[in-house]
């Protein structure tokens, strides 16, 4: 949904409280939270998929919030300035907790902590057709004391998604959802930090959901404790390890961004058991789940994408574990589902290492300049 020139609503805030869904489970896209009862072919909005859902307004502000049970996002957001979430807690929830959607900026996601069933906090500047009515840029974005709780017998997703992207309307034109100046720090139970183009899935040798890869920069992340013990998606060819898809990362990259930094951050690696592992990935991602009696499989990613980070700053990112041959890694692949549109590449221009550590100056990145 675009910026429109009309009123908007401003100044709200929602203090305190439990806020109940009361699912057993995730209830799935447009099944809870919808924009209203209609169903789609009359009007409904079927990007709208949470408990909480601010739109076009400003100065927004949800404090001393308990969020249980959620079958959709907890909070969706978008389009919008100056929005503040504070002293959050999720209670077993199944989906995103904070989903925040284009065209926002000066948000302050502070003290946000619990259990989900998918991604923390996800900046979802671009997203699919399915899950926002807002796409656009976000700028100015803080997010500082998280953290992923896990708890005996409770799925959890330990992810933080940022989406970077451009999304094409039906009328044709196109918006270019970049994310920019953003920080996190003081980050726990979190393991992987998602930051690539992804459509929904599609089957071998058709057309993806529409977009291009998206933009950014002066991403910044500070004092992250990280735990990199498997692959966050156990499927497919990251379960087995098979090169080339197989490699995964803390931070993975699939967008065009002018400068990352990382300050203070703890990782431990088991490349014992998961050798394709590394702090940072740049590049297409690629799993498939295999298609049955000679049908074309399914892709999971977007192999297709190709992009460049300009800067990567790495400032006392101390490791411990067993560690990887490559802490960071360049993907490449060439027509790898050979239905000719899965070819793409990574390309890093230039790693600084003020202040680093022995363990990682020893080691090398490869594939860093075309």
């Amino acid at each position: 949904m675009r910026r429109s020139g009309g009123a908007r609503d401003g100044n709200i805030a929602i203090v305190g409280g439990r806020w109940e869904d009361c699912c057993t489970r995730r209830a799935g896209y447009g099944r809870t939270g919808m924009f209203n009862l209609l169903p789609r072919k009359k009007g409904n909005f079927y990007g709208v998929s949470t408990l909480m859902f601010f739109n076009n307004c400003d100065h927004v502000s949800v404090v001393g919030a308990t969020f249980h049970h959620t079958g959709g996002f907890a909070v969706q957001a978008g389009d919008g300035d100056a929005y503040r979430f504070e002293n959050i807690t999720f209670d077993r929830c199944f989906a995103d907790g904070l989903h925040l959607n284009g065209n926002l900026t000066r948000v302050l996601a502070r003290n946000v902590r619990g259990q989900v069933g998918d991604d923390l906090v996800a900046l979802n500047a671009y997203d699919w057709l399915n899950s926002s009515v807002d796409f656009g840029p976000q700028r100015y974005v803080l997010c500082e004391d998280l953290e992923l709780v896990r708890l005996p017998g409770v799925p959890a997703y330990p992810a933080i998604r940022i989406l970077p992207a451009k999304y094409r309307y039906a009328d044709g034109s196109v918006v270019d959802c970049t994310i920019s100046d953003v920080i996190f720090r003081r980050v726990k139970g979190v393991t992987t930090y998602k930051m690539y183009l992804q459509t929904p899935r599609y089957k071998i040798g058709s057309e993806p959901e529409w977009s291009e890869v998206g933009s950014g920069g002066n991403l910044f992340f500070s004092d992250i404790e990280i735990d990199l013990d498997a692959p966050i998606d156990r499927i497919g060819q990251y379960a087995t390890q098979e090169a080339p898809r197989g490699h995964f990362a803390a931070f993975e990259f699939g967008a065009n961004l002018s400068l990352v930094h990382f300050r203070n951050i703890d990782i431990t690696f088991h490349a014992d058991k998961w050798p394709l592992t590394h702090l940072v990935q740049v590049g297409p991602k690629s799993c498939f789940y295999p298609g049955k009696d000679g049908k074309p499989g399914t892709e999971i990613f977007d192999p297709y994408v190709s992009c460049r980070v300009g800067r990567v700053v790495l400032e006392n990112v101390r490791t411990r574990g067993v560690p990887p041959k490559e802490l960071v890694h360049a993907s490449s692949f060439d027509d790898i589902n050979k239905d000719g549109r899965s070819t793409g590449r990574g390309v890093i221009e230039k790693i600084e290492r003020p202040d680093v550590s022995a363990e990682c100056d020893r080691m090398e990145p490869k594939n860093m300049t075309e």
